[in-house]
């Protein structure tokens, strides 16, 4: 009996090991930390500390719009050199706004916004969501004059009368803000040199087919050739991220359903992990929605570091805000290898919130080990919305779904019960009614997405 208790003490020692060493390994992915013998670094070195969220790249802008005059539109695609050169982890946005005097000029027409696009310089700070002014200035360490203005983009002009456009949402308003004479140097930044492998955009035209398109929607100009995306599971163990939010395992109740699923629960929580190694987290406790989308990206972002980690490059894909009490708000993240994000199809790892905590968690990473099969060419953005037009009546019904305020080719990871397989390029699309869906970048066949 004795020796069966130390065999059994052991046994639980040497599980604890594992996967503590496993979870301590997968820092290298979690954290940043670079794999020097690696052929390539899959993840930009984060090096500041735990405490520090790194909000300033979280929250970044998807792409920064390079505008030098007539046709001459490029775009910075985040964790590019150029783009770090001028988001500075944020501290771009932190001086721009201090240039700014807070005082509004006469509302901007237009031709006016589209003057500042088409003669330049000027830098566009194109945004994944759109943020309340405020919040996202304090996020960074910055202040702002005005809190009841939500933007999606931010337009830096450096002519002969700087200026700064921010676009409101989700009226899809400009607002203009004078600057203080003694701090143009900052517009400088939009006359910095770019390398010759920045990628040319070209504006969207304002109606393709029955779609219509919101003006100033840029979109890659050329069409890349892009091969699939070659991945494997999640280098964390599910032990190890149930063990974050259980004690003891041993005790829940288990049960396993027909698809290899396991469910697990102590009677308040439930867990559920995926044959392929996804898992999904539930504790209800209805209360009001988190109004404030970058308080709720914080929140987000510090219960999935508690939880399994977060990508070095994690990005925010999608906040959902509830419209009632009793709703939450749900962060959807992604993350970007070698500069293209990876998205899920609910999220690479998504966190349900309220203000009484988190009801929902999903955690369905892939580990990208870099493209596979053969490279083929993909549909422009102005074809695939051609073939998005004719699906509408099957993705939309008789429900308009707005304008199309956003495009980008990113790679998508399947639902979490799907097996692990290569990444398919696909059209990210937003719409200004918050409707968003993904087309495959080969045959512009297209999904609406999960609660969306």
């Amino acid at each position: 009996m004795r020796n069966d208790a130390i065999w059994d003490l052991t046994q639980d020692r040497a599980l604890a090991f594992l996967v503590a060493l496993s979870l301590l390994l997968t820092l290298r992915i979690w954290l940043g930390i670079p794999v020097w013998d690696a052929g390539f670094e899959p993840f930009n070195p984060r090096t500041d500390p735990p405490a520090d969220l790194g909000l300033g790249n979280i929250l970044a802008p998807g792409v920064i719009l390079v505008h030098q005059g007539r046709d001459a539109h490029y775009g910075l695609p985040n964790g590019s050199e150029d783009f770090n050169a001028v988001w500075q982890g944020g501290k771009a946005l932190v001086q721009i706004l201090a240039a700014t005097s807070g005082v509004r000029k006469q509302a901007p027409q237009a031709a006016e916004i589209a003057q500042a696009r088409t003669e330049g310089p000027s830098l566009e700070f194109v945004f994944d969501e759109a943020y309340q002014l405020s919040s996202l200035a304090r996020a960074l360490g910055a202040e702002a004059q005005e809190a009841d203005v939500t933007v999606d983009r931010l337009i830096m002009l450096a002519s002969k009368t700087p200026t700064v456009y921010v676009r409101t949402s989700p009226k899809l308003e400009y607002i203009a803000y004078t600057v203080k004479p003694e701090s143009t140097e900052v517009f400088g930044l939009a006359k910095k040199g770019l390398s010759a492998s920045v990628p040319r955009y070209s504006e969207l035209p304002k109606s393709i087919g029955e779609l219509q398109v919101t003006p100033g929607t840029y979109a890659l100009r050329d069409t890349p050739q892009v091969a699939l995306l070659n991945v494997q599971a999640d280098p964390t163990p599910a032990a190890g991220v149930l063990s974050t939010f259980f004690v003891d395992l041993q005790i829940l109740r288990t049960i396993v359903e027909r698809d290899g699923a396991t469910i697990y629960s102590d009677g308040k929580r439930g867990a559920r992990v995926y044959p392929a190694g996804a898992v999904e987290y539930s504790q209800p406790q209805p209360g009001d929605p988190e109004a404030d989308k970058v308080v709720a990206i914080e929140r987000a972002a510090r219960f999935a570091v508690q939880h399994g980690g977060l990508p070095a490059t994690a990005c925010v894909d999608k906040v959902i805000t509830g419209s009632k009490a009793g709703e939450s708000t749900r962060v959807q993240f992604g993350f970007r290898f070698s500069g293209t994000p990876i998205i899920g199809a609910r999220g690479i790892i998504s966190v349900s919130l309220n203000n009484k905590g988190v009801e929902a968690f999903l955690r369905s990473f892939r580990l990208p080990i870099g493209q596979g099969g053969q490279y083929r060419s993909v549909l422009s953005p102005r074809d695939t919305l051609a073939t998005i037009a004719g699906q509408s009546a099957k993705l939309f019904g008789d429900v308009s779904p707005g304008q199309v305020i956003s495009m980008e080719l990113v790679y998508l990871v399947g639902a979490p019960a799907d097996p692990v397989e290569p990444l398919k390029p696909v059209w990210k699309v937003e719409f200004s009614s918050g409707a968003s869906l993904v087309a495959d970048a080969y045959t512009g066949q297209a999904t609406r997405r999960s609660g969306q």
